[in-house]
């Protein structure tokens, strides 16, 4: 049966609809699957990612998981606050060429120099160094790279460890006065890496304050201009515990900013978008300006992953099925992973429906090709079935044809698919039974249409920002909810609710401890009570008039770029604010600071050397 066969049927039986073609669960969007948080000791939420939401950081190198263990038992079995575990954490295992900021940790020393563990530490960081120069065009990353690598290699050597304390000095030199005010930085109760000097930035800090194009956005608190490209060094503000930042602080920080400067906005408006529209245009504008910027990222990017891949896939062809295919798989796999571990799993996904003609389904025989999927493996594999029982109906390339079909929300659920988050009018492609997110706006994107946005954890965080709206707030009416659902979980009844948010908390630790195991309908409803009760940064985008006001935005910004000169696409506009928001949030230390940028495109070269040396 073809897709206007599927669609006909559907009308035809408006009234009495036949039952969906396959089990409830699998024509649910992934976006509806409770989505469970990795556990901690795994690894920390990537600051960029397979999708431009997620993290390009790859695994934790040897000398942090050793720094994060240490820490970690520095808070549960020596009573050290979090701050003074992390200098321990450091003093003990040295710090990273980019990474010194522990009063102990003296040019990135620390006892691991004395037991020889530092040569290990060297070669991986100087490989990082070099990988992260050749993505970003350093050549002062690439030879200090290189230069990391030859010395821990000499170590090896006997004889070899008096040149190397040689090279470490040629090495640490020139950087010696930046670890020492790093250090004063930190013991003053500063951000050890200065405002523009995290390795976050694409471009050198420059003297010169970056201009704003709209000058409305001149006292707006809120605008990265100010807080970011135009702050003098140790110009944030701590926040109000005297502790770290981390996003909730960050979010409540941003709320009360912009109530005390009048730039909230309140009301969801024609006027509230043009204000929007103009701070986000003067945002892109002020970051297209800067070297290295993400405009690129979907269009020169992807197309030269698309040729660099197909020297070990030759068929995929631009617009062919088979190219549909592979983009389904990375698309799907990209949630929580890195942009290289995204595209191993895609690859392997691919040659997996190469063989057998459909996408794996078993989620223990993924793991174990290619490791653990986390809280991403079940909506995967539940998302691969569906494709699956798609291709059996529609054929492959009857599927590929169905993903690209401009197809009404309304019409897809007549068909008997589960969308939501979206509105019944809402014209979009039929990839959205894979959800808003990487259905309708990745998946597209990926495959050269840039019209679509992908609203990722980073675009809600801008848009919080621009709004003044970044805090994740549980209705009065969904709390309510919340906690006749826990009370009737537990089978008790509440006088307080504090009483039990208070228990749903101790549960849903429990829970959360246990790797999210028993999914109880008690532990379900724990979790949805007690991170409904705590104070989060909103990072996604709410119902069907909340995206339509958003898309409506974005529109409305392109067409004041293309005003001012700047022909760039919905797409690109994304990819181009999104740059900035990392920096931010590595400029405050928030999630890992020295994650590096990466691309497909990077991503593909490396994977194709890996297949060419027989790994």
């Amino acid at each position: 049966m073809d897709i206007d066969q599927r669609l006909r049927q559907a009308y035809e039986n408006e009234d009495n609809p036949p039952p969906p073609p396959m089990d409830p669960a699998l024509m649910a969007s992934p976006d509806d699957q409770m989505l469970q948080p990795a556990l901690p000791t795994a690894r920390p939420e990537p600051l960029y990612g397979g999708e431009p939401s997620i993290s390009n950081r790859e695994e934790l190198t040897t000398r942090e998981k050793l720094q994060r263990l240490t820490e970690q038992v520095g808070v549960e079995y020596f009573g050290l606050d979090e701050r003074n575990a992390v200098d321990f954490g450091k003093t003990i295992w040295g710090a990273g060429a980019d990474d010194v900021g522990a009063p102990g940790a003296v040019e990135g020393l620390g006892f691991a120099d004395l037991i020889g563990a530092d040569l290990i530490f060297m070669l991986e960081e100087g490989y990082n160094r070099l990988q992260r120069g050749s993505v970003m065009g350093d050549r002062g990353d690439v030879a200090q790279g290189i230069a990391e690598i030859g010395i821990g290699a000499i170590s090896a050597i006997p004889g070899g460890k008096a040149a190397v304390r040689v090279g470490e000095q040629i090495i640490r030199g020139p950087v010696k006065d930046f670890y020492e005010e790093a250090i004063e930085r930190w013991q003053a109760g500063k951000s050890p890496i200065p405002v523009g000097m995290s390795i976050e930035d694409v471009t050198p800090k420059t003297a010169t304050p970056v201009a704003h194009s709209f000058k409305a956005e001149e006292g707006n608190p809120n605008s990265i201009i100010n807080m970011l490209y135009n702050t003098e060094h140790g110009g944030f503000p701590t926040p109000p515990d005297g502790g770290r930042w981390n996003k909730a602080k960050l979010a409540e920080y941003l709320e009360k900013q912009a109530t005390e400067a009048g730039t909230r906005i309140e009301k969801f408006d024609n006027a509230a978008q043009e204000t929007i529209s103009d701070r986000i245009a003067n945002e892109a504008v002020a970051a297209l300006s800067r070297e290295g910027n993400a405009s690129d990222w979907y269009n020169s990017k992807i197309i030269e992953m698309n040729e660099t891949l197909r020297q070990l896939h030759p068929e995929l062809e631009d617009g062919s099925v088979n190219e549909g295919v592979f983009k389904l798989g990375l698309a799907l796999t990209s949630n929580g992973t890195t942009v290289g571990d995204n595209l191993k799993f895609a690859e392997h996904v691919y040659q997996v429906f190469k063989d057998t003609g459909k996408f794996p389904n078993d989620l223990s025989s993924m793991e174990a090709a290619l490791g653990g999927f986390g809280k991403e493996g079940p909506i995967l594999v539940k998302s691969f079935q569906k494709a699956n029982v798609l291709i059996d109906e529609l054929g492959v390339d009857g599927f590929v044809e169905f993903l690209n079909t401009p197809i009404t929300v309304g019409e897809l659920k007549k068909m008997g698919f589960g969308v939501s988050k979206e509105n019944v009018g809402f014209k979009t492609h039929g990839s959205i039974i894979f959800g808003p997110k990487i259905g309708a706006g990745f998946y597209q994107n990926l495959r050269g249409n840039f019209e679509p946005v992908t609203f990722d954890r980073w675009w809600v965080a801008s848009w919080g920002r621009w709004t003044g709206n970044a805090i994740n707030k549980a209705t009065d009416k969904a709390q309510a909810k919340q906690l006749d659902r826990f009370a009737t979980a537990i089978g008790k009844k509440y006088d307080n609710p504090e009483d039990a948010i208070n228990e749903a908390h101790q549960i849903f630790a429990e829970y959360k401890k246990n790797n999210f195991q028993p999914r109880t309908e008690l532990n379900k409803a724990a979790q949805r009570l007690s991170e409904g009760a705590t104070i989060t940064m909103r990072e996604e985008p709410g119902a069907g008039g909340d995206r339509a006001f958003m898309r409506a935005t974005v529109q409305r910004a392109v067409e004041k770029l293309r005003e001012l000169g700047y022909n760039v696409t919905p797409a690109d506009l994304q990819a181009t604010v999104w740059y900035p928001e990392k920096e931010l949030h590595g400029a405050l230390g928030i999630g890992n600071g020295r994650s590096a940028p990466d691309d497909y495109a990077a991503a593909a070269r490396r994977l194709v050397e890996e297949r060419n040396a027989g790994n």
